[in-house]
């Protein structure tokens, strides 16, 4: 069998091999091939614009020099990939830990100066299954523990020392975050939405807002998976006095009216606040 590799990659061969429906004889020799000639192959994939159906076989570079599948690839920033999230970015802010993440990142080999090349790039890469994991339930924990994040930088801003609970703590009461304020102690819940998204508020935390609104609150953090996340600060002010036995299903419509303050994480991610 004849190798495919870089020295054979010119456009006749190239437009030969597709145009005669051989990319069977490189899905079989892709492994084998030496990772230039892999990533001249990747390049006339994009260029020639084949379909991504047939490209199942493809695998692409990690920032390790690993090669796998693209669907366990994350983008990194210089790919610019909004509007999904920048979870390097993210990482670098410190609204999320390295530990949150288990994907790998592209490595930024494709990654263009030019915008629009930058983008066709993004396009053809998000094609093959790049980015696929952050599915709805990754966006939805990596929102939860951005919004932490924020919660807990907020509380240090303000001159406070909170610490997180652990997960099984955490279930148990009901709150994430305990926060000491002299010989008192605030109990937090953090909520992070990607976007203005309604809340769910469980009964015990429902009923803990109108019983006790100096000392249990909850944080509602939106668009938590942007560089500069909206806190929200809900402690039970003005809220009606229902006695819920389901969970309860908030429109923002609705929970921003009885919030007691909104700011943006840029306005005290670096500096200390008066305390609320």
């Amino acid at each position: 069998m004849e190798q495919l590799d870089v020295k054979l990659l010119t456009d006749d061969v190239v437009k030969q091999i597709i145009q005669s429906k051989q990319l069977p004889t490189i899905r079989e020799q892709w492994g084998s091939l030496a990772d230039q000639a892999k990533i001249e192959w990747i390049r006339y994939f994009k260029q020639r614009r084949v379909d991504p159906k047939t490209l199942q076989f493809v695998t692409l570079p990690n920032t390790r020099g690993e090669w796998g599948s693209p669907d366990g690839l994350l983008f990194p920033s210089k790919y610019h990939p909004e509007p999904e999230p920048d979870v390097e970015k993210l990482v670098e802010l410190g609204l999320l830990d390295p530990a949150d993440i288990t994907q790998l990142y592209l490595d930024p080999m494709f990654a263009s100066s030019n915008p629009s090349e930058l983008s066709t790039w993004r396009s053809f890469l998000t094609s093959l299954g790049v980015g696929s994991a952050l599915n709805q339930n990754m966006r939805a924990r990596l929102a939860k523990r951005a919004a932490t994040k924020v919660a807990l930088r907020y509380e240090a801003a303000c001159g406070f020392s909170a610490r997180e609970l652990p997960e099984s703590e955490s279930d148990i009461e009901g709150y994430d975050i305990r926060s000491e304020r002299g010989s008192t102690f605030a109990r937090i819940e953090a909520k992070g939405r990607t976007s203005n998204e309604e809340i769910t508020i469980t009964p015990n935390q429902w009923k803990a807002l109108l019983r006790d609104p100096q000392s249990y609150s909850v944080y509602v953090v939106t668009h938590a998976l942007t560089a500069d996340p909206l806190l929200h600060i809900l402690d039970g002010v003005g809220m009606s006095n229902n006695d819920a036995d389901f969970s309860l299903r908030v429109q923002p419509s609705s929970w921003k009216k009885v919030c007691k303050s909104s700011q943006r994480f840029s306005a005290f991610s670096a500096k200390t606040l008066t305390n609320p």
